[in-house]
């Protein structure tokens, strides 16, 4: 190979690593790590399975009030998909497998956050649907920053 052939090849491979440099960082930065996704084993309106508990997220309208507009709610690495607001009481679809515990993190869109071990009572051998799980979210606790 004469040494211009060469050269040539050597800056048409640079230039070709080069792209693909840019394209792989670009796409490398782009797509931001998402929760994991999971499947509404409890749709609203109808029971949960005997074999899973869901969440019933409430915000106090008595302490919270003016404090807090809506929260998100991440049961276990679940998060689910529509915020709770204030006044209107929901549950989640995230779920909690019957006989265990996974950690509850409430943020608000304020400063109030609640985070508890949340656990899922043992199925009975005469049950025939889920738990739901209540909790009301109070501001008042000393808990909060």
């Amino acid at each position: 190979m004469a040494a211009t052939d060469r050269s040539r090849f050597f800056r048409s491979l640079t230039l070709w690593w080069a792209v693909g440099a840019v394209f792989v960082g670009c796409a490398d930065g782009v797509v931001p790590d998402q929760p994991a996704s999971f499947v509404c084993k409890c749709p609203a309106g109808k029971p949960c399975p005997t074999d899973v508990c869901d969440v019933q997220i409430e915000i106090s309208t008595t302490t919270c009030a003016g404090k807090v507009g809506k929260v998100e709610v991440l049961l276990g690495d679940q998060l689910d998909p529509e915020p709770v607001t204030y006044g209107t009481p929901r549950r989640t679809c995230a779920t909690i497998g019957r006989g265990q515990v996974l950690k509850l993190h409430v943020r608000s869109d304020t400063t109030w956050q609640w985070i508890e071990d949340l656990a899922c009572p043992p199925a009975g051998p005469s049950d025939t649907q889920g738990v739901t799980v209540v909790r009301v979210l109070n501001c008042q606790t000393a808990a909060n920053p």
